[in-house]
């Protein structure tokens, strides 16, 4: 090597110049992809913000074309296409997500209704008729099922009462608990 234009400590001429030439030409050529990556992700983010601040059942259109246009970077048994890889991975299904929080919602909604049900229970003797009676002394407004929009379903049974949301499936399901899908249920035996 010596006298030689090759030297084995030039890079232009070592496995390691190598790898960091084809390393630039690489950055160089995915550049470009990357910065539109980089832009739709945060386009996207600002529709999901502008999402978030409505209730589920005002969004549930909009959550589902937003899953439609993103879907799993790494699909099975379907061919791979270029798109943002970026949004893909954190826009994969944001209606379940928001489901999983107007779930979270509906529980803690409900057992604070259940609370000012029982404390009317101890002032009145019993439980009231239709849940509007504990407005607006324990209660300045009712909360609204964060499913449907529309108020909780109440009603008597036997001694006690259940009051529910009709859950992810939109369906009401007479009060029965489903954990999956159906109604998120609070129900008092007296």
């Amino acid at each position: 090597w010596q006298g030689s234009r090759c030297s084995a400590t030039d890079p232009r001429y070592s496995i390691y110049g190598v790898i960091l030439t084809t390393g630039r030409v690489a950055d160089l050529l995915w550049r470009p992809i990357r910065l539109l990556d980089a832009l739709e992700y945060l386009e996207t983010m600002d529709e999901v913000i502008d999402m978030a601040a409505l209730p589920t059942h005002k969004s549930r259109q909009s959550l589902s074309d937003l899953e439609q246009r993103f879907p799993p970077c790494f699909p099975v048994g379907r061919e791979l296409t270029l798109r943002p890889f970026t949004s893909s991975l954190s826009c994969g299904q944001p209606a379940r997500v928001c489901q999983s929080q107007d779930r979270l919602v509906s529980q803690c909604d409900l057992a604070e209704m259940a609370i000012y049900l029982k404390q009317y229970k101890k002032r009145t003797g019993s439980y009231p008729d239709e849940l509007d009676a504990i407005v607006p002394e324990f209660m300045r407004e009712l909360p609204v099922d964060p499913f449907t929009g529309i108020p909780y379903i109440y009603r008597m049974e036997g001694d006690g009462f259940v009051i529910y949301s009709v859950g992810r499936n939109l369906v009401d399901d007479g009060g029965k608990p489903d954990l999956s899908a159906g109604d998120i249920v609070w129900r008092s035996s007296r």
